[in-house]
Parts: C-alpha cells; sequence; structure tokens
C-alpha cells in the first residue's frame, strides 16, 4: 500500500527554498516583484512539492484577508447599485480578490454597521457609496486602520470617486431656463429624509441655486416624497404637479427610476410629453434611451471599477495614486424636453 505524502506547507516551501513565507507568497501571488534566482527556487521547491497557493496561505503570509468590503447606504436591488457593485466587483475579481457587500439602507441598519463593525479584520480596504457618512461614522471606518474610498459622495480631503452632484443640478437648470421655463419643479426625497443625507440631495440644491441666481422672477419648488423609490411615489408625484397652480411645466426627477413611471402616469392623465410638461431625469437608466427621457449620464459602473482600483492601489500603498477622482456628467437631450408650448 502506498504511503500518503503530507501536504505541503507554505512553511515547508521557504524551507525548501531558504527564503521567508513571505517571499514565498509573493513568488506565486506577484512574481514580477521577485527576482529572477529567487524565483526559481521558489517554484522549484513548490514544483518538488506539489504546493499551490490558496488565500488562506496567502492571508496568513501577507497579513491580508484578500477581501475588499463595500457599505451601500440603499436598496441592494436598484439599478444604481447593481451598476456600482458590477463595476467593483470586476476589478476586484481581475485582482483574484474577493468582494464582500454590507447594507445600511436605514437608520437601524445602519446603526447596527457602526456599532459591530462586521467588516473589522474582515476586509483590506472599503468601498462606501451611496450616502453620507457623518464625522463621526468617518472617524469610526478610519480606526479600522484600512483604506477607504467613497463613491459618489464627494467629501474633499477624503479619499474618493464622485460626481459633482450640485453642478449637475445647475446643469439641468441652465438647460430648461434656455428653453424658455419659468415654472419648474424638482422631484424627489427632501434633503436629510428618514434622518440620512445622501449626495443626490445636492441636486436639488444645484437645480434650485442656480434658477435663483439666474432667472429670480422664475417659480422653482419640490415635490417632496418620503424616499425615491417607494410604492406609489410616481403616483404621487404626479398629483401634486398636478394640483399646483400655476402648474410646473417643466420638471427635474432626481433619478431615471422614478421619472419613468411619473411620465407613464403622466400620460395616463392626459399630458402631454414635452409639450404640457418637459421632464428630466438622472442617470440615463438603459431604458431611458429607449423611452427618449431627456436625463443626466453618470458612469456609474466606471466609478465603482475605478473605486475599486483606487482601492487595490491604496492597500499596496502606490503612493502615485490619485486620492480624488471627479467623474464628469453629461446631459444627453432628447424627446421629453422642449420649451413650453404657446
Amino acid at each position: 500500500m502506498t504511503e500518503k505524502r503530507p501536504i505541503a506547507t507554505i512553511a515547508d516551501v521557504a524551507r525548501l527554498a531558504g527564503v521567508s513565507t513571505a517571499t514565498v507568497s509573493r513568488t506565486l501571488r506577484r512574481p514580477s516583484l521577485v527576482s529572477g534566482p529567487t524565483r526559481a527556487r521558489v517554484l522549484s521547491a513548490a514544483d518538488a512539492l506539489s504546493y499551490s497557493l490558496t488565500k488562506s496561505a496567502s492571508s496568513l503570509a501577507s497579513g491580508r484577508t484578500e477581501h475588499i468590503a463595500l457599505l451601500n447606504g440603499g436598496s441592494l436591488n436598484q439599478w444604481f447599485t447593481s451598476e456600482i457593485i458590477n463595476g467593483a466587483y470586476t476589478v476586484i475579481h481581475e485582482h483574484h480578490l474577493d468582494l464582500t457587500v454590507y447594507r445600511a439602507r436605514d437608520t437601524s441598519e445602519r446603526r447596527e454597521f457602526f456599532e459591530t463593525l462586521p467588516a473589522r479584520r474582515n476586509a483590506d480596504a472599503m468601498l462606501v457609496t451611496s450616502f453620507n457618512l457623518s464625522p463621526d461614522e468617518f472617524a469610526i471606518l478610519q480606526r479600522l486602520g484600512m483604506p477607504i474610498v467613497l463613491l459618489n459622495m464627494l467629501t474633499p480631503g477624503h479619499t474618493n470617486v464622485s460626481i459633482d452632484d450640485a453642478a449637475a443640478g445647475r446643469d439641468v437648470a441652465r438647460l430648461l431656463l434656455e428653453l424658455g421655463h419659468d415654472t419648474l419643479a424638482y422631484v424627489g426625497p427632501e434633503p436629510g429624509h428618514r434622518g440620512l443625507s445622501w449626495s443626490s440631495d445636492a441636486r436639488w440644491t444645484g437645480f434650485h441655486d442656480e434658477i435663483r441666481t439666474r432667472a429670480p422672477f422664475a417659480s422653482v419648488s419640490m415635490v417632496r416624497l418620503p424616499a425615491p423609490l417607494v410604492t406609489d411615489a410616481a403616483q404621487h408625484a404626479v398629483s401634486e404637479l398636478l394640483a399646483r397652480r400655476p402648474r410646473p411645466k417643466a420638471i427635474f426627477v432626481q433619478l431615471d427610476e422614478l421619472a419613468i413611471p411619473i411620465m407613464f402616469r403622466l400620460r395616463q392623465r392626459g399630458i402631454r410629453i414635452p409639450e404640457d410638461i418637459s421632464v428630466i431625469g438622472f442617470d440615463d437608466h438603459p431604458l431611458a434611451k429607449d423611452l427618449g427621457l431627456t436625463t443626466v449620464r453618470q458612469p456609474v459602473g466606471d466609478i465603482g471599477a475605478r473605486g475599486a482600483d483606487l482601492a487595490i492601489r491604496l492597500i499596496a500603498d502606490d503612493a502615485g495614486t490619485r486620492h480624488e477622482v471627479l467623474v464628469p456628467t453629461t446631459i444627453i437631450e432628447r424627446s421629453t424636453t422642449a420649451g413650453p408650448a404657446r
């Protein structure tokens, strides 16, 4: 009967090659960082012992978990969130790392996360997306001792990959004013709804301030929603819009996933778009093009990918990494916006 050969460990390879376990790990994970002769000795020893590096062995040797965490401040089934996760996952997977997702969609989940810190010792870096951290929350994350990369949360002085939501709101205001509209409305949650703050709240601020600056005579108001995608949000928004006097002739909706059902409800009520009311959304959702929705395009998947790449570079302590990346947005004009009817 043949005696079963014991499974070799990374320490066995290091001993046979005459190097440290860290050098073995580096050789098998990033061979370009190891000199030719040393790499040859390690590979020869690994081959002789039939050894292959596992993630757990790599973690023990390097002190890393090989995981990147993502903390999301909203529902995980929204298009925006899935695009962020897909973009981040693609880059993380290419580097043979794993992605762990945490959700904090309301104050209860948010409090639980920061009280228990499930990512402690379970990640080498963290991506945070879709809401603004309070100073105390950010201080808690910094004490974890890992790189923190904010996604779509424009926060000067902190590492982030973001769009400028306020600037995008100003761009929308300028477009609608240039088309000749002077009775406008913004549809979305009031800033600070449910006790939380999101970067998208700045869209209303930019939109409102630009109108007040450029056209102080114009009427601008907000149709307040408890949250952007709650049940019957579109029905509530349309009822509010049609009841207002004067009735808004142009609306800026916080996101396409809300603008699209609003358009459907308006047409159900016999309202023509854009003859009776112009509609502009935000995101450039895949359905926006097919439905002719004018919208603000932001490269959501690219934000996730660039954030993940930045996190990986920070883990490696890449001194040349840019710590603040501003991603441009673009207004895509389609058929749902036009000048007011005579």
